[in-house]
C-alpha cells in the first residue's frame, strides 16, 4: 500500500485501461475475521475460497479515493494495457542492466495487478465461513488512507 501512496504522492502513478478493472481488495480486519473462522469451521479443512470484500472497486476508485486520502492528486494519465505490458517489457530489464536506482517507471507485476480483472467469486467463503465484510469500503479506505498519510510524513521527516 505505502508504495502506491508514495507514487502517487509523486504523481507517478498511471492507470491501465482508464482503471476499470476490478481490484478485488480486502482490508486486513476482514481478511483476518475469514482467516479465524476458517480455522474455527472444520468444513473448512482443505477448502480453498477467494476473499474480497463484498464490494468489488475498481482500480480508478480505490486510488482516487486513496490519492483523496493522502492530500495527492489522482492518477491523470491512462494507458492501454497491451502497451503498458510492452512498455514494462522493455523498461524493467533496461532499468536493471542499466543498474538504475528506485524502480522502473513501469513493471510487469505492476501491469498484471492494474489490469487484472480480481472480482473472483466469494460465494464459498460465505457459505463455508459465514464471511461477509464487517469493515465497509469506505471505513477500510479511510484508516487505510489515515495509516499511510501518517507514514508519508514519517518518510518527509526523516
Amino acid at each position: 500500500m505505502l508504495p502506491l501512496a508514495r507514487l502517487l504522492k509523486q504523481r507517478r502513478l498511471v492507470l491501465v485501461d482508464r482503471g476499470r478493472t476490478a481490484g478485488g481488495f480486502i482490508y486486513i480486519d476482514n481478511f483476518v475475521d475469514a482467516v479465524l473462522a476458517a480455522a474455527a469451521e472444520a468444513a473448512a479443512l482443505g477448502a480453498a475460497v477467494n476473499l474480497r470484500d463484498d464490494t468489488c472497486e475498481t482500480w480508478a476508485q480505490f486510488l482516487g479515493d486513496l490519492a483523496r486520502g493522502i492530500g495527492a492528486a489522482p492518477p491523470r494519465f491512462s494507458v492501454p494495457a497491451g502497451l503498458a505490458r510492452a512498455a514494462a517489457t522493455v523498461l524493467e530489464p533496461a532499468h536493471r542492466a542499466l543498474r538504475l536506482k528506485g524502480r522502473p517507471f513501469a513493471t510487469r507485476h505492476g501491469t498484471h495487478l492494474l489490469s487484472r480483472d480480481a472480482a473472483f467469486p466469494i460465494e464459498a467463503a460465505r457459505r463455508l465461513l459465514g464471511f461477509r465484510s464487517r469493515i465497509s469500503y469506505a471505513e477500510g479506505m479511510a484508516a487505510t488512507a489515515a495509516w499511510a498519510k501518517a507514514r508519508l510524513a514519517e518518510d518527509s521527516a526523516a
